[in-house]
């Protein structure tokens, strides 16, 4: 494992469009992790191949936090002239015109070039549509809900990569309720369990409804057609002046889920990786080759499934996490007004999972975190 370090000046502020984007090219599969740092707000994504984009996406963004803080999602283009549609749910101001929720923002996007969009509007269920494949983050400039305000992002999958299943844990310690947005592409109706208790919903194509989570009460969630998931971190505020800031990460449906991962950990802080699998198969899991010992798996009702964490130290780090069946890990760190998390990073055929390759590819990925 390698860090680059991202110039400061290729930071980009406001709604524009842009050419500083940092591009990554291997000879062989490699995994990427985009981390923001500043004082007292972080967060991390997983970077996804350019092979992986897609065509249409739809914007989640937590709406919770001071008014100073902004909605945002950022669109990067790849080798060829790209069309860009985006279909507002929210205000937007580009190029000195106004153009209102309901609206269509539509750009040109040069090779290697990206449009940020900003916004004190709630932006989800915002369609973005392109010619050509893109890449797609999305979060918000400073979120806050039960702790200090905090910059957070992820990239997101498009919608040929959805799924119909998941399972939703809260972050371990959340003492209140984290949230979990799900977005709809059409029509579907969202059957989700909490503990015993079972309820439903019937959603519209750019839909985004809202749903508790609770540390005892993980989510069942099953829809009759593929859905967008996406687990708020509210933040924390404990004893002894502990202060932990939200974070956001998209949650892989069961299909998608993989048998081997790496974890990876970010210097000073209490670094975690979450993990849910078949109940028959969690004394199969290991780490860097070693059993887990002493993990405490929570069944999840409704569900074949259990969920545990364990900590994974407080430095820079990476390990192998394996099973014989497939599991879900995600990662995430806390530490004093700061917090981070995202997907742990599959390695079953890298990022192929969502392809059928003829022949081994070179993997192309732009990192950037073009949201301040």
């Amino acid at each position: 494992m390698i860090t680059l370090e991202i110039p400061e000046d290729a930071q980009i502020s406001g709604t524009v469009t842009f050419s500083k984007v940092t591009t990554i090219q291997a000879n062989k599969d490699i995994s990427i992790v985009s981390v923001n740092s500043k004082a007292f707000t972080s967060e991390a994504s997983i970077v996804y191949p350019v092979e992986e984009w897609g065509t249409e996406y739809y914007i989640v963004t937590p709406n919770n936090g001071p008014p100073e803080g902004l909605k945002e999602f950022c669109v990067i283009n790849n080798q060829e002239t790209n069309n860009i549609n985006i279909y507002l749910k929210g205000a937007v101001i580009f190029d000195n015109l106004l153009y209102p929720a309901g609206t269509t923002l539509s750009v040109m996007l040069k090779p290697l070039q990206a449009i940020q969009i900003q916004s004190e509007d709630d932006l989800s269920g915002t369609r973005i549509m392109s010619s050509k494949p893109s890449g797609v983050l999305t979060g918000h400039s400073l979120t806050s809900q039960n702790s200090k305000g905090n910059h957070v992002y992820e990239q997101l999958l498009p919608t040929t990569s959805w799924g119909n299943t998941f399972i939703v844990p809260a972050v371990p310690f959340q003492t209140k309720s984290d949230f979990v947005f799900i977005a709809a592409s059409k029509n579907t109706r969202v059957d989700f369990q909490a503990g015993i208790i079972k309820k439903s919903q019937n959603l519209v194509a750019g839909q985004v409804i809202t749903l508790e989570v609770t540390t005892l009460r993980p989510l069942y969630i099953k829809a009759t057609a593929g859905i967008q998931v996406i687990l708020y971190f509210t933040g924390l505020t404990g004893g002894y002046d502990i202060i932990n800031n939200p974070f956001i990460i998209n949650i892989p449906d069961v299909g998608s889920y993989c048998t081997s991962y790496f974890t990876y950990g970010l210097d000073k802080f209490d670094n975690y990786a979450i993990l849910v699998t078949e109940r028959s198969a969690t004394r199969e899991i290991t780490s860097n080759k070693l059993p887990l010992s002493g993990q405490q798996w929570i069944p999840i009702e409704g569900t074949d499934y259990s969920w545990s964490y364990f900590p994974v130290g407080k430095k820079l780090s990476s390990d192998l996490i394996e099973g014989k069946s497939p599991f879900m890990l995600l990662n995430f760190g806390v530490s004093q007004r700061d917090g981070y998390g995202s997907l742990g990073i599959c390695i079953d055929g890298m990022y192929n999972r969502f392809l059928t390759l003829s022949k081994p590819v070179s993997m192309s990925a732009y990192l950037r975190d073009c949201l301040p």
